[in-house]
């Protein structure tokens, strides 16, 4: 009669044999912890790069823009900044200029150039001027103030991601007087080289309209003239590019003055630094991209491949700059 024979079990011994050992859970540990070591950073940078991507796309499309206002104005590109004394009635163009809500905007909001290009940035598309997505949402929380001082238009004109190459391309009021008015087109050193005309540029594929900046916290107070950061710091965006060198007007009345600026005081081999509290080093550029602008050239073309320092060329910057270190001069130059 045959036997039965009872299931087999494992012994505790075996049970025991199954289970990893502390060393094996430490060896997996610390291959876990060496693979996180090298992937976070590349993952770290393919963000960046994703950034930079995203950002090239949205200057290309603000070029864009550029392009299509002059279009509209016979050739004419904007001004940077317009004087409060530069208005329909003494002959001003620019004006009235709108918010997104309709709301027309004036004094300290209607200045700066923002709501002027706004209409071409696919109709409003204010996420085409502002990238970063908090400090849109968060300026957006402040009143309604078209022409205020203390509202949401004049906090999207402060501080968008891109500033404009205002004091070579269309000029600036701050720094060199009345500009938009029949009456100083007589100035023949502004009428030679600042371009009024997207026709009168001789190197579009070189000359800089727009490039990422960074400047003054739109809450600490957006009516000063001086550039220098409040108690927040610095933020990514602001509305004026400073090219390394300018001309500005001084005096006033009939006796004014042109004068020659050197704006950047950092060295020719200085490496960009976002916490400096120095708008004059860098003159807003933001190199935040792996201490690389994203720049927009007249011609449309975007790039993103030169470092901060390497923009210190005139030619960059000076429609009729005669070399990498040209000095721009008042008399000689008109």
């Amino acid at each position: 009669m045959p036997t039965l024979s009872r299931p087999w079990r494992p012994t505790v011994a075996c049970q025991l044999r199954r289970a990893f050992t502390l060393i094996e859970l430490l060896v997996v540990i610390t291959v876990i912890a060496l693979l996180v070591s090298i992937l976070l950073p590349a993952l770290k940078e393919a963000r960046k790069t994703a950034l930079k991507i995203r950002e090239m796309s949205v200057m290309h499309q603000a070029t864009l823009s550029f392009a299509m206002y002059t279009a509209d104005n016979k050739d004419g590109v904007f001004h940077g900044y317009i004087s409060a004394t530069e208005t329909p009635q003494s002959g001003a163009t620019e004006w009235p200029a709108y918010d997104h809500h309709g709301n027309e905007v004036r004094y300290w909001v209607g200045k700066r150039w923002f709501w002027r290009l706004m209409p071409y940035v696919g109709n409003y598309d204010l996420r085409g001027m502002w990238l970063d997505r908090d400090l849109l949402k968060d300026a957006l929380t402040l009143p309604s103030s078209p022409s205020g001082s203390n509202g949401f238009q004049l906090a999207l004109a402060n501080s968008p991601s891109f500033g404009y190459n205002s004091l070579w391309i269309g000029g600036d009021s701050i720094y060199q007087g009345t500009i938009n008015l029949p009456s100083t087109r007589s100035d023949t050193w502004r009428t030679k080289q600042i371009v009024d005309k997207i026709t009168e540029v001789e190197r579009p594929f070189e000359l800089i309209v727009f490039a990422s900046t960074r400047g003054r916290h739109y809450r600490d107070g957006m009516t000063s003239y001086y550039d220098n950061p409040g108690s927040r710091g610095t933020i990514p965006g602001w509305y004026r590019l400073y090219a390394p060198k300018y001309v500005v007007r001084s005096g006033s009345g009939a006796n004014w003055t042109l004068e020659t600026r050197n704006w950047w005081t950092s060295s020719p081999t200085e490496e960009f630094n976002p916490y400096s509290t120095s708008y004059q080093k860098w003159g807003s550029l933001d190199g935040r991209h792996f201490n690389k602008p994203v720049v927009g050239f007249v011609d449309g073309h975007v790039e993103a491949d030169k470092k901060v320092q390497q923009l210190r060329s005139m030619r960059y910057w000076a429609n009729r700059a005669r070399g990498d270190n040209w000095t721009p001069h008042p008399t000689r130059d008109r």
